[in-house]
């Protein structure tokens, strides 16, 4: 994996997530953005020195550098062309307000390797 975009900035929390990306070595340019929480992630030592950091805000995930709101959906083609793999099996467990139950009761059951989405 070339970079992580953590819309949560969640991923620091496991150190094992940034072993997913190619080394400089490798070819890899180790990039890591991740939603700016007011936790200074650099600081506690949780993105390791040799991974790029980049703090955003969250409306800056999804608008590409020129200004172009379209960058989720640039994502998608790239995922539907098959230039880009998500890392994750992804299960649509419903959709709408309703499909949070029993998107909830389907991570109660347990789940591994699997991400859980309610389409809106």
């Amino acid at each position: 994996m070339d970079a992580i975009i953590d819309a949560v900035a969640a991923a620091a929390e496991d150190q094992g997530v940034f072993r997913t990306l190619r080394s400089e070595e490798e070819g890899g340019p180790m990039l890591y953005a991740h939603v700016f929480t007011g936790r200074d992630l650099e600081k506690e030592g949780l993105i390791p020195e040799e991974v790029k950091a980049t703090r955003v805000f969250g409306h800056m995930m999804f608008v590409t550098p020129d200004g172009d709101l379209s960058a989720m959906n640039r994502l998608a083609d790239l995922v539907d062309q098959g230039s880009f793999r998500l890392p994750l099996e992804v299960e649509v467990v419903g959709s709408g307000l309703e499909g949070i139950g029993p998107g909830l009761e389907r991570l109660r059951e347990g789940v591994s390797g699997t991400k859980l989405v309610v389409a809106l």
